[in-house]
């Protein structure tokens, strides 16, 4: 799990197996679930599970699966967004910067707006086509430069943000999430 790449399979080169003692716990992170590091998050270490199979990790991250009122591609996107790695800093624990931790019965209590799921979907759709045309767009080479696209994507959360916003109140996150 990496803040740059998020969960990915393990490297050769990244091999700590001496540091895993017998007794260590893991956990089981199944398709489609979200996992997270506490002391991580505010830099942006979360992600969904979206490499087709089930996978173990330290027992130290923390595990969450959606129910089925919410959309798996808008909370992939929604989870990472700066804007809710803000909010998880602003929740997040601890005396030094360094240290701080957001665990998840204080995920839990994070209030965010969000649509209904047939909105949700719309919205995810929305980011999908977008994510292919910028691919396209670079795959042929165009004139475009990382910055032409970094005004696209900016754009585009800033138009869905205020989507989003027109939402009265909003849900508690284990609305959506629950430990898994």
């Amino acid at each position: 799990m990496t803040v740059e790449k998020g969960l990915t399979p393990k490297a050769e080169r990244y091999n700590r197996s001496f540091l895993v003692k017998k007794n260590d716990k893991f956990k089981l992170v199944k398709n489609l679930d979200y996992i997270y590091n506490p002391m991580n998050i505010t830099l942006g270490a979360l992600d969904q599970n979206t490499l087709g199979y089930n996978v173990a990790v330290s027992g130290y991250y923390i595990t969450m699966e959606l129910n089925q009122d919410a959309g798996h591609d808008f909370f992939r996107v929604l989870l990472k967004k700066p804007q809710m790695i803000n909010v998880y800093k602003r929740f997040a624990t601890g005396s030094l910067i360094e240290r701080q931790r957001v665990q998840f019965p204080t995920l839990q209590i994070i209030r965010v707006s969000v649509p209904k799921l047939s909105e949700q979907n719309s919205i995810s759709k929305l980011f999908y086509y977008l994510d292919r045309t910028i691919a396209l767009h670079q795959r042929k080479q165009l004139v475009q430069n990382a910055d032409g696209k970094y005004q696209i994507e900016s754009a585009c959360v800033m138009i869905i943000t205020r989507v989003i916003a027109r939402f009265d109140g909003g849900r508690k996150i284990n609305f959506y999430l629950k430990s898994a």
